[in-house]
């Protein structure tokens, strides 16, 4: 009911992925196991949101900026790499810190509104961890 509500299951998803951000992010006695499972909600919170209306509003606000500056279109996936490289210099210390949750947020969407090849490769690795979400979601709610 309050899928049909929000007009899409991946905002809940979106939201329940914050929220247990949140939740995560506030255990401090294990927070080296912690941060990693605060990443994993990142992910899946961000590819939700990809694929929701919210997706959807930013990609249609990235690509009217990138209209109204003339820019090419092919900038957004020059800052989806740019991104990518963030995330993979912030892991190499052992620990996803703020930068690495920041980007597990905004990439999805980012790669998505690349379009092209690349927009198809993220809309399949965004899919995947959206549908992780979702099961894990249905696993806690025993079943919606």
């Amino acid at each position: 009911m309050l899928a049909f509500l929000f007009g899409s299951s991946m905002f809940l998803v979106f939201l329940a992925g914050l929220g247990l951000m949140w939740v995560a992010g506030r255990h401090r006695k294990y927070s080296r196991f912690t941060k990693w499972l605060v990443f994993a909600f990142a992910l899946v919170a961000g590819a939700a949101a990809a694929l929701s209306f919210v997706g959807s509003l930013a990609t249609w606000v990235i690509n009217g900026a990138l209209a109204l500056l003339g820019a090419p279109t092919a900038l957004v996936g020059v800052i989806a790499l740019i991104g990518i490289l963030l995330v993979v210099g912030d892991l190499l210390d052992g620990q996803p810190d703020g930068m690495a949750r920041t980007q597990a947020l905004i990439l999805p969407t980012l790669l998505l509104a690349t379009g092209g090849q690349l927009g198809v490769i993220g809309t399949e690795v965004t899919g995947a961890a959206s549908q992780a979400g979702v099961a894990l979601l249905n696993s806690m709610v025993g079943g919606v």
